[in-house]
């Protein structure tokens, strides 16, 4: 995860390619990042209701080929790992950021919730995304 100053102040995260939805990496940083936005034009991020509501408007936009039915889990992997067999790196970083008791830093919060955003545009249930409370708190 980089993150670079906007002139405004605000911040954008992105990943090494420099982009901020990227199918190689398995990142999607748009929900992120909007929230940062926010953030750093003065309001108050900390509120369900504006996580909520910056996730329902991203996923609202997003066309994509949802994949609305049975929830089957892999044994021995979180939910959130779901859909990410192709990308095996991502997913044990993905399965040691959700297992980690200690704080995390906020790039480590971001990617996580990236991770999880990117896995929303093809699987509905994970399109509610608890981590983008963490990264609101953080930023």
């Amino acid at each position: 995860v980089f993150c670079r100053s906007r002139r405004n102040k605000s911040r954008v995260f992105e990943c090494a390619h420099g982009l901020e939805v990227c199918t190689e990496c398995y990142f999607d940083f748009s929900t992120v990042n909007r929230l940062a936005k926010f953030k750093y034009s003065g309001e108050d991020i900390t509120i369900s209701f504006v996580i909520n509501q910056v996730s329902e408007a991203y996923f609202s936009s997003v066309k994509g080929d949802d994949k609305d039915g049975v929830f089957e889990g892999v044994e021995g992997w979180p939910a959130e790992c779901f859909g990410m067999e192709q990308h095996l790196k991502q997913r044990f970083v993905l399965k040691a950021l959700l297992k980690t008791k200690n704080d995390l830093s906020v790039c480590a919060v971001v990617a996580r919730a990236a991770f999880v955003t990117y896995g929303g545009l093809k699987n509905l249930h994970l399109r509610t995304n608890a981590h983008l409370e963490v990264v609101a708190r953080k930023l």
